[in-house]
């Protein structure tokens, strides 16, 4: 049997569960919803989407769920064979993220 933890207990998850989200398109709202309402954490793969397409897949999964659930994206670091995003950019989008690894006691990548 398992424990709760910090993390299951702050995401109110009745299971120590993290869907791995689908990266290529193959993740789905209506699968990380699902995994939600079983008591893990759902998660989509939306390194692939723009920022339309983020808030649609977003409103998409809290219309059929009320619990936590996470997007992921993925940056490309530098020095990656193909960077989509330049270092200026990369730096903005770690300064957004500030506030968020603060709050859980993470550098930043």
């Amino acid at each position: 049997m398992w424990t709760s933890n910090d993390f299951t207990r702050r995401l109110g998850l009745a299971l120590p569960i993290v869907q791995g989200p689908f990266g290529g398109g193959f993740s789905s709202a209506e699968l990380a919803a699902a995994v939600c309402e079983a008591g893990g954490l759902g998660s989509f793969g939306a390194h692939h989407l723009g920022t339309a397409g983020i808030r649609e897949t977003a409103a998409a999964i809290r219309q059929r769920t009320s619990k936590p659930f996470a997007l992921n994206l993925w940056i490309p670091l530098e020095g990656s064979d193909d960077p989509q995003v330049t270092d200026a950019a990369y730096a903005r989008g770690v300064e957004l993220l500030q506030p968020y690894l603060r709050e859980v006691g993470l550098a930043a990548p």
